[in-house]
């Protein structure tokens, strides 16, 4: 019994660490500059909302969810949607296709 209790923590300790080496991110040192708007550029601008992840933690050979809802008081729709993800932008997709009441907000996601 004593072995087993041994072998199991052992491999507890194996899958933590290779779990641990799979989250480490490598720094490539590039700096990556988001120009800021005026108050005057954005006084009538769009709103993300609600920007999440699902799960919210997991391994890195995980499908995750990402979801934003985009709303506008005028009801314009966006020409584009995008997420920053791996070094690369992009598109994300509509929910539901048929919603395009962008005054109440559509729900925008990529798995």
């Amino acid at each position: 019994m004593r072995k087993i209790i041994t072998i199991f923590f052992i491999l507890c300790i194996l899958l933590l660490t290779i779990v641990s080496l799979a989250e480490t991110k490598i720094d490539t040192g590039e700096i990556i500059q988001i120009p800021q708007l005026t108050p005057e550029e954005t006084k009538d601008a769009p709103i993300l909302d609600n920007g999440k992840v699902y799960p919210f933690w997991g391994p890195v050979c995980m499908r995750y969810t990402y979801s934003v809802i985009y709303k506008d008081e005028k009801g314009r729709a966006p020409e584009y949607v995008k997420i920053y993800f791996n070094g690369e932008m992009i598109d994300m997709e509509k929910e539901n296709h048929a919603d395009n009441n962008y005054k109440q907000g559509v729900k925008y996601i990529l798995f």
